[in-house]
């Protein structure tokens, strides 16, 4: 079973921690009742770098399956990739 990833660092406004723990929650509660099939796991990543984490993951041919949440200037820089 390949783990799908997940990067969760906002690109614009910076993540709350009300929000993290909330995208942790979803996690537990999701690899509780799918661990057969997937493994979702977490990348939190500061909105003040996220941007960069995310543009180094994907030219390293690293992308993350699950990437949010993502401001329009986020979504267009990375339009036509063809990593993702």
């Amino acid at each position: 079973m390949r783990p799908a990833r997940s990067l969760v660092g906002g690109t614009s406004a910076p993540a709350q921690p009300a929000q993290i723990d909330a995208e942790k929650a979803f996690a537990k509660q999701f690899n509780g009742t799918n661990s057969s099939c997937i493994l979702l796991e977490l990348e939190i990543a500061p909105a003040a770098n996220a941007y960069d984490v995310l543009k180094t993951e994907i030219a390293a041919g690293n992308a993350p399956d699950i990437i949010g949440p993502v401001d329009i200037k986020g979504m267009n820089s990375f339009q036509g990739s063809s990593s993702i």
